[in-house]
């Protein structure tokens, strides 16, 4: 049996209603015919409980360490990361890719280089996230049982190298800011935006986070 990892916030910015949408979908035609391990706390924690409840293949865990969410990917085939949003770069990814699981996304933004053509969202049918995401799950369920690796290579990715990629774009401004949804130092792609800014000032830019 495949299994499918997610772990961050159950939240509607991170579109976590679509696979919550998508397990009902498989739900009402029986048992869920895959492992979803979820860790990650959030508004949906009640409802994928719920779910949880109708499905022995379903195992929360709560919020957990990167560590202690390692432990159990050698039982996942795929990582479900399925925002809609144009995300300039998520460090969520680059850590399911580090642990050699494909990543399922959309594939526009800072994405591009790291998601694989079968499993970007955009191309798949329908025009419903949660949609998509049950026709890319079903057909990486008729896919033969092996488990496979990530094409793409993060071996020579850091984060100096992200920003010299961007230095183009801003050439042009020394002052910059730089804003988000939530700026305290949790999860990941918030702790990125500190490190943005880090690398930003050592290069002389003038720097706020908003």
């Amino acid at each position: 049996m495949k299994g499918f990892l997610y772990f961050g916030r159950l939240e509607r910015e991170k579109w976590f209603d679509a696979i919550l949408s998508m397990i009902r979908m498989f739900l009402y035609r029986g048992e869920l015919p895959f492992s979803l391990f979820v860790f990650g706390a959030g508004s949906y924690e009640e409802e994928l409980k719920e779910l949880a409840g109708k499905s022995k293949n379903i195992h929360f865990f709560g919020w957990k360490t990167l560590p202690e969410i390692k432990r159990y990917v050698e039982n996942c085939d795929y990582c479900l990361m399925p925002s809609t949003f144009l995300e300039t770069f998520w460090l969520t990814a680059l850590t399911a890719i580090s642990w050699w699981l494909p990543v399922i996304w959309y594939k526009k933004g800072g994405l591009v280089p790291f998601i694989e053509d079968d499993l970007n969202l955009e191309d798949c049918e329908w025009l419903c996230t949660d949609e998509k995401l049950f026709n890319c799950v079903t057909k990486l369920l008729e896919e033969s049982t092996k488990k496979r690796k990530p094409i793409v290579d993060i071996k020579n990715y850091s984060k100096e190298n992200r920003i010299i990629r961007f230095l183009p774009l801003i050439w042009k401004h020394k002052k910059i800011l730089l804003a988000s949804d939530f700026i305290n130092k949790v999860w990941w792609i918030e702790t990125y935006i500190h490190d943005v800014k880090d690398v930003l000032e050592s290069h002389w830019y003038e720097v706020k986070i908003w």
